[in-house]
């Protein structure tokens, strides 16, 4: 029956709240009240005194309801369900995860600590900035984790997280290490974020061996039938001995020594004597030792331009200007260029003198 008449049942946990404006209430009492008492005043002389009760108890019992109804009882029961917060991964997809090591490359270890994660975490690659998914290869050119840190900040505001998880291997080129290692910051302060941090680090902290070619110097043209020089800078381990070879299209040309110093710094200098005319690739490279961390760099190749010939170039002019200038030094700068340039100086007396078209 109270189902019926409350429209549904009542759970043990809700309560009763009086939603009506007090200010309202409070009228309908007091003329509730001094109905009762003209009813109970008018009604007192009745000789029928049962009657007379029965009357005044209607009006009492329509006086309650009126003030109930204007109170607006409501009974509240409070329900919810807890959600779960979200787990994020943040991968670290620059070009130094790829880096090869003694146990393997840094960018195999991310596959095993991805599936010591709970399934259904939230996984993005960052570098200069954030990519949903994980990596599918190691190619991006900067690591940046303050930016990566502050784009989950922004992108889950308000929700809850359970946690942050960072695979790295510690290269950070972005403005969060700067301001950590400035020394003019005493305050440095993390960033805020949505939930606690926990960082993977991948890579070995022993030094890495890294054979290498930094640079190749060749000027960029050369002449036919005419010897020029190639020189190759080397890096590596300091004291290592091993060789350097120059390759034209495939086709082995010359192999030189090298020993390293120190520092790991190493040059070669091959001579070359071209005999075709026209562009040619060349390419420099180093032996791919076990253990070589980046075998990708172990070469360097460079474009060589063969003439028959220095360009022979004669700059007249009648007055300097800058579109002189400019043409003469950028004539002069270009050694496959033999520049010969002068002035016929004239002044303004001299385009009046009367001279012939036909001169």
């Amino acid at each position: 029956m109270n189902d019926f008449l409350l429209g549904g049942a009542m759970g043990p946990t809700g309560s009763l709240r009086w939603a009506g404006a007090v200010e309202v209430v409070a009228v309908a009492v007091v003329l509730g009240l001094l109905t009762l008492a003209v009813a109970a005043w008018t009604g007192r002389r009745d000789r029928q005194r049962r009657r007379w009760i029965l009357e005044l108890c209607a009006w009492t019992l329509a006086v309650v309801l009126v003030v109930i109804s204007l109170a607006e009882p409501v009974w509240i029961e409070e329900s919810g369900r807890e959600e779960p917060g979200r787990f994020v991964v943040l991968v670290d997809g620059s070009r130094s995860m790829g880096v090869r090591e003694l146990t393997g490359s840094r960018s195999a270890q991310v596959e095993a600590i991805l599936e010591s994660i709970p399934a259904g975490a939230d996984v993005y690659t960052f570098g200069e900035d954030l990519q949903v998914g994980a990596p599918d290869d190691w190619t991006l050119g900067g690591t940046d984790l303050g930016a990566a840190l502050a784009t989950v900040a922004d992108r889950y505001l308000g929700q809850p997280v359970q946690g942050i998880a960072v695979v790295t291997d510690g290269l950070d080129r972005g403005g969060l290490r700067r301001e950590a290692m400035d020394p003019g910051v005493t305050d440095f302060q993390a960033p805020p974020l949505p939930g606690p941090v926990t960082f993977y680090q991948v890579g070995a902290s022993t030094a890495l061996q890294d054979l290498a070619v930094d640079e190749v110097v060749a000027g960029g043209f050369a002449f036919l039938r005419t010897p020029f020089t190639m020189e190759a800078k080397v890096r590596g381990t300091p004291g290592l001995r091993t060789t350097v070879a120059l390759h034209r299209e495939g086709r082995h040309v010359a192999e030189e020594p090298v020993l390293l110093d120190e520092e790991g710094r190493g040059r070669v200098r091959f001579e070359v004597t071209p005999t075709r005319v026209g562009r040619g690739a060349w390419e420099v490279s180093v032996p791919v030792l076990v253990g070589d961390a980046v075998p990708g760099n172990n070469t360097f190749p460079v474009v060589i331009r063969v003439v028959r010939d220095r360009t022979r170039v004669l700059q007249v002019s009648g007055s300097p200007s800058y579109d002189q200038k400019f043409l003469r030094l950028f004539l002069k700068e270009d050694p496959s260029v033999d520049l010969v340039s002068f002035f016929i100086l004239r002044t303004h007396e001299d385009f009046g003198a009367g001279w012939s078209s036909g001169e």
